[in-house]
């Protein structure tokens, strides 16, 4: 008896073991690291959500996110962006005044060129005078004013639209300025770029200014060219701006690491794109300079989603003003329009410049292919690769019990789902209350990294590669069967031996 009970110990270790060659133990917890910190604070924390989480869940909107204790007690959470409150998004045609340099020759001015600019009691501006020039030559403009007084206070800045000259070619890098009181002027982000050009017969137009979603009565634009350069000044025919009337500040986006093309063919590139996570920006980044061509961008969704299945609880504010066309989905692809833009890398005298980011609309995609109608080819030897933006997303969570605390996925249960905040904090008033921040720690990923583009190429993939191997795989394991059954079998004969 004893020596069947060992011989079948035996054959159960090399069954384990051979189990165990198919799936090895990880340690795949996501775990809350809380701060290091000696002060007392509140029981709440705040936790950044990492685009390494959407992959895990169930849908982008992580509904089936749940936070547990030690102990596997559920916590009780909920996400700090309005999930309800729609955005009111508005554009203005505002009017502007130009301001014109003083022009001189030989220590004497040869033109005098004045603007008088008046602030009303009502806040609005008015010139007072214009003086129009003498001679033939032209005085450069050194600045703009822009005069958005008459917006809604409530209202912030997001992007400026300048319509120039067809006739005008070139960069003309600006410095947005803004102010209360049209005395003291503040600088907002860096130095902005005004880009018309002809190139390969294509236009490459940057004619948007991001206004970083400020609060400004008023707006100069200051030309930021040296004396050789002041004669291209572009001719501004108009100036619109957006705003968006929301307190909530547009969060900041976090992005992949760029991710090289699966498979190209002449006129288009495919791209892998981690499951369920939203989309709200899409950089493309070209490996050869001097490079460009008109693309078009569609997004494959998952077998289950719809087109309207983006995530809600922020949208791009400029997704809707970029672009406003609708999504035209296919019944049987369920493949999706995103946009077309001029993709270009262009190393000019001024610097290099490169295609803007393309703002979506937050959905979760299967795939995205880029189609590339006078051929992938024209973008250079080396396939694209591309970087895909999530804004990012908070949650706080109450916390309670031992640590450490953990993330976890599940939709067959109710417990630990979001609250609301009010529900979650009843007496405190985020305004007013600065949470300390918790850190999320990723378990080690086996993920491939991702490198450098493979040379453009039209591959013929093999139909047969992928039954080939599972194949492979499956006459593995059956020979892996036949031997342990073959031991099996050795020590059940030698045991009705022994027993004879």
């Amino acid at each position: 008896m004893l020596k069947r009970l060992y011989h079948f110990g035996v054959c159960a270790g090399i069954v384990m073991v051979a189990g165990s060659a198919f799936a090895l133990p990880v340690n795949d917890e996501v775990i809350i690291e809380l701060p290091t910190t000696t002060e007392k604070s509140l029981p709440y924390y705040a936790l950044r959500i990492p685009m390494a989480i959407y992959p895990r869940s169930a849908n982008s909107q992580l509904s089936d996110l749940k936070i547990r204790n030690a102990k596997g007690d559920f916590l009780n959470y909920a996400w700090l962006e309005s999930t309800t409150e729609s955005l009111k998004i508005e554009s203005h045609t505002l009017p502007f005044f130009s301001i014109l340099a003083t022009s001189q020759e030989g220590g004497k001015n040869k033109e005098v060129i004045s603007l008088d600019i008046l602030r009303q009691t009502d806040g609005s501006l008015i010139a007072q005078s214009k003086f129009t020039p003498t001679g033939n030559a032209k005085a450069p403009i050194s600045a703009w004013i822009i005069d958005a007084s008459t917006l809604n206070p409530a209202a912030r800045l997001i992007q400026a639209r300048v319509r120039i000259d067809k006739n005008f070619q070139g960069i003309f890098p600006l410095r947005i300025e803004v102010s209360e009181d049209f005395k003291t002027w503040t600088s907002i982000g860096g130095v902005e770029q005004l880009v018309q050009l002809q190139h390969q017969g294509e236009t490459i137009q940057k004619l948007s200014l991001d206004l970083g979603h400020s609060k400004a009565k008023y707006l100069r634009l200051s030309a930021q060219t040296s004396s050789e350069q002041s004669q291209t000044t572009p001719q501004i025919l108009a100036i619109e701006i957006d705003t968006q009337e929301q307190e909530l500040v547009t969060p900041k986006m976090q992005w992949t690491a760029p991710i090289q093309a699966q498979l190209c063919n002449a006129n288009s590139c495919e791209y892998q794109v981690p499951a369920n996570t939203p989309i709200d920006s899409l950089r493309l980044h070209l490996q050869e300079k001097n490079t460009l061509a008109k693309v078009q961008i569609f997004g494959e969704l998952p077998t289950t989603a719809k087109p309207s299945n983006a995530h809600q609880h922020f949208r791009n504010p400029l997704y809707v003003l970029r672009h406003q066309k609708k999504l035209a989905a296919s019944p049987t692809t369920q493949e999706i329009f995103l946009g077309d833009i001029n993709a270009y890398r262009l190393e000019l005298p001024a610097g290099e410049i490169s295609t803007e980011d393309l703002s979506l609309g937050g959905y979760a995609l299967k795939k995205i292919r880029l189609q590339i109608p006078a051929g992938v080819k024209n973008l250079g030897t080396l396939a694209p690769t591309i970087s895909l933006g999530t804004l990012s997303r908070n949650l706080a969570f109450l916390a309670r019990g031992d640590a450490p605390y953990r993330i976890e996925f599940s939709t067959t249960t109710k417990e630990g789902t979001a609250l609301e905040v009010r529900t979650l904090m009843p007496k405190l008033n985020l305004r007013d209350t600065a949470l300390a921040f918790a850190e999320v720690r990723m378990p080690p990923s086996t993920a491939e990294k991702i490198g450098v583009s493979d040379p453009i190429k039209t591959p013929t993939p093999d139909k047969h590669e992928g039954a080939q191997k599972r194949y492979w795989l499956w006459a593995t394991l059956v020979a892996a069967l036949i031997v342990l059954g073959a031991m099996v079998w050795s020590l059940l004969r030698n045991i009705d031996k022994e027993k004879k």
